[in-house]
């Protein structure tokens, strides 16, 4: 009798252990996700700085022409934002 209600008990509490680590598994990865998407959108609508092109000209084609990297303001916004969300994330 005890052999069969300890293989009752042991069995059924891996059984739930196994299916609410599997919850918090899934649960976390889609936050994972989530804040990716954030800081995607984030560092997408960011406004774009003057050019920062620190090769020799000459290597990169074009590269006075454009604009690289982000403005001042905008990385400083998109550093804390990328931040304080992966902290988040990290207190969950």
């Amino acid at each position: 009798y005890q052999l069969t209600l300890c293989t009752f008990i042991l069995t059924f509490f891996s059984s739930q252990a196994f299916t609410h680590w599997k919850q918090v598994y899934f649960t976390t990865r889609a936050i994972q996700g989530r804040i990716n998407d954030i800081c995607l959108l984030i560092t997408m609508g960011a406004e774009r700085g003057p050019n920062r092109c620190d090769i020799d000209q000459k290597e990169l084609v074009g590269c006075s022409e454009s604009e690289t990297g982000y403005s001042d303001e905008a990385e400083k916004l998109v550093m804390l934002c990328t931040r304080l969300i992966r902290l988040s994330h990290t207190f969950f």
